[in-house]
């Protein structure tokens, strides 16, 4: 058995998490520092516990703009192998607060936004890089955040911005991150008048999936094929519920 505690400690620079994303990662810490406390109680075949990780002005690199603002991370541990550095994490959570989004086109800066992933089932290898298969579900103050990382994109039409911009949204997200590849085999998320769903692979050769958007009777896809994109407006619905996620190596 192992019972390791620490009570209080001090992450310096965010940065040094990014050894455990997978090479190629389209998210990168650049800066920013965070409070962090563990305790932790592993045996051979169980583990329980908690970490939990304060983070305040941390900005990350998604491809050419930068996201910044404030994360906190509790992440528990409710069993698992620990002899393999298998974890089950089912029930963390992770919000994000204060997000602000610079690009060349577009930015976002309010105080007042906030979003909260929480982990239904999620189970991680903690390995280099990091392994993990997840279920979540996910609310979002809205979606402005969003909208300005679209805007940033040059050939987003922009009238499919304009349509995003809606409050309160719930949705659901499964994700896998393994062999170097992340990997997202169905999100959705929705509000009063609009759906959106992104199926998808990026891993550093692939960069394929489809992304959907609906508004009131309207709906889009924009389909992702080695990185060159293709809007279409028939039977976009049925399109992206028949899109299948292929990893990178199949």
């Amino acid at each position: 058995e192992l019972d390791f505690k620490i009570p209080a400690a001090r992450v310096d620079d965010m940065s040094t998490f990014n050894h455990h994303l997978p090479p190629d990662s389209p998210i990168a810490f650049s800066s920013g520092a965070a409070d962090l406390s563990v305790d932790l109680l592993l045996k051979h075949d169980d583990a329980d516990g908690f970490v939990k990780l304060n983070a305040e002005n941390i900005e990350a690199l998604v491809g050419d703009q930068s996201i910044s603002g404030d994360l906190l991370a509790n992440i528990l541990l409710v069993g698992g192998v620990p002899a393999d550095m298998n974890f089950d994490i089912s029930g963390s959570e992770i919000s994000v607060d204060n997000i602000r989004v610079m690009g060349d086109n577009e930015s976002f800066n309010q105080q007042n936004w906030s979003a909260l992933l929480r982990l239904t089932r999620a189970n991680t290898t903690w390995e280099r890089p990091v392994s993990l298969k997840a279920e979540a579900g996910l609310s979002m103050t809205d979606s402005r955040p969003i909208v300005a990382i679209l805007g940033n994109e040059n050939d987003s039409p922009k009238w499919v911005k304009n349509m995003l911009t809606v409050e309160d949204i719930q949705g659901t997200v499964n994700l896998e991150v393994a062999d170097n590849q992340i990997v997202i085999p169905y999100a959705f998320m929705d509000s009063d008048n609009i759906d959106f769903g992104a199926k998808g692979t990026i891993d550093k050769k692939f960069n394929n999936g489809m992304i959907y958007a609906r508004y009131k009777k309207l709906g889009i896809v924009m389909k992702v094929t080695e990185g060159k994109k293709n809007f279409d407006l028939i039977r976009a619905r049925g399109k992206f519920d028949e899109y299948k996620v292929k990893a990178g190596n199949e």
